[in-house]
């Protein structure tokens, strides 16, 4: 009989790549508007600061500061700023492995816990970067930190299912539907 019985860790999502990593900010008397894109890997948007309209396939989401949204794969989405005021968001795409349906259409307001770990992302990524796209790329452990941060932000959100699906109701919403 074994003294110290071991218990195999099974790991249910894992972030096994990144693809791009960057921060956006923009001041209040500049505009900003993504036309849109899919590819066939997730992207997290984390709003910074200001206030954002994301859509997500057919879905149109108002967004401010603490809010994520993640895009499945091969989901086409779209991103602008719509005030008058300044705005900034991160966005890390990346692939994974594992069930990650619990982040599929919808969107996260982030507590304290939460934002925590996203800030100790941001700060990797600023170490690691010179302004540039892909500031995980010059340092290994910096990508390790961060994939990891992700994987216990995900278990965080699976458990407490705590999302905010406020659909726009910006002028922008009807012609995106229109299109």
């Amino acid at each position: 009989m074994d003294m110290w019985p071991k218990t195999d860790v099974t790991k249910k999502i894992t972030v096994k790549s990144f693809r791009s990593c960057f921060e956006k900010h923009f001041p209040a008397d500049e505009t900003y508007y993504f036309n849109g894109e899919s590819h066939n890997f997730w992207e997290m948007v984390y709003i910074t600061d200001g206030e954002w309209v994301v859509s997500a396939d057919d879905r149109i989401y108002n967004l401010t500061e603490g809010h994520i949204i993640f895009h499945k794969p091969m989901e086409f989405h779209k991103l602008w700023k719509t005030s008058n005021s300044r705005a900034g968001c991160f966005v890390c795409s990346f692939d994974a492995e594992g069930d990650c349906s619990f982040l599929e259409e919808k969107v996260f307001k982030v507590n304290h816990s939460q934002r925590s770990l996203l800030e100790s992302i941001l700060v990797r990524f600023r170490m690691n970067s010179s302004g540039g796209l892909y500031g995980l790329s010059k340092n290994e452990l910096s990508g390790h930190y961060v994939a990891n941060t992700l994987e216990n932000l995900f278990i965080i959100l699976s458990e407490e299912h705590k999302t905010v699906t406020s659909i726009s109701d910006s002028d922008d919403a009807i012609l995106f539907n229109k299109a």
